[in-house]
């Protein structure tokens, strides 16, 4: 059973975290008080991702605990950490220093310079990054299409009622109206 941490969700690509109670660590008695706010010794675990087209694509598993006030994520796989006061600028800010970590290794890969750890770190973030970076750019073309649709309905009937055109109909147009 899992619970949202941050708004976001159905087709959204807002980044959200989710926490799993049963990944937070144990308090001293073995349970975890799900109330209790979660700390770096005891932490919150789960994961970052985002739903694009009702498919869910995983960036990160995560450590999440308050300390001073600040929202903290902590990847559980590879060095990446973020914190804010604000819990979504938190997850927005881990996910852009994901993305700078895999520039970074890429710079590094393009200089020859990757030690196998990083190489495989590259690998493994690439292989789960790039189907979402499909899956988002497929969304952005089909919501630009829609957009487009929407303007040359708009604009369609319009030429009908004016005595100019906007240059849409690939003749020659001017900028000013004409008048009977």
């Amino acid at each position: 059973m899992s619970s949202t941490l941050s708004a976001g969700g159905g087709a959204s690509r807002v980044p959200t975290a989710e926490r799993s109670s049963a990944g937070s660590a144990p308090d001293d008695e073995g349970q975890r008080d799900l109330g209790a706010v979660p700390t770096e010794d005891c932490p919150q675990v789960g994961d970052i991702g985002t739903v694009i087209d009702g498919r869910r694509y995983l960036i990160a598993t995560v450590d999440h605990w308050v300390e001073d006030g600040l929202e903290v994520f902590r990847a559980r796989d590879f060095d990446c950490i973020a914190m804010d006061e604000d819990l979504q600028i938190a997850v927005d800010l881990f996910v852009s220093n994901v993305f700078d970590l895999v520039l970074l290794l890429n710079e590094l890969a393009d200089q020859g310079q990757l030690v196998d750890d990083e190489a495989r770190l590259l690998s493994s973030l690439t292989s789960r990054l790039t189907p979402m970076m499909i899956a988002t750019k497929r969304e952005a073309t089909r919501d630009r299409s829609s957009v487009f649709r929407r303007i040359r309905s708009i604009i369609e009937p319009s030429r009908e009622a004016n005595s100019w055109q906007a240059g849409l109909s690939g003749r020659s147009t001017s900028s000013t109206p004409l008048h009977a």
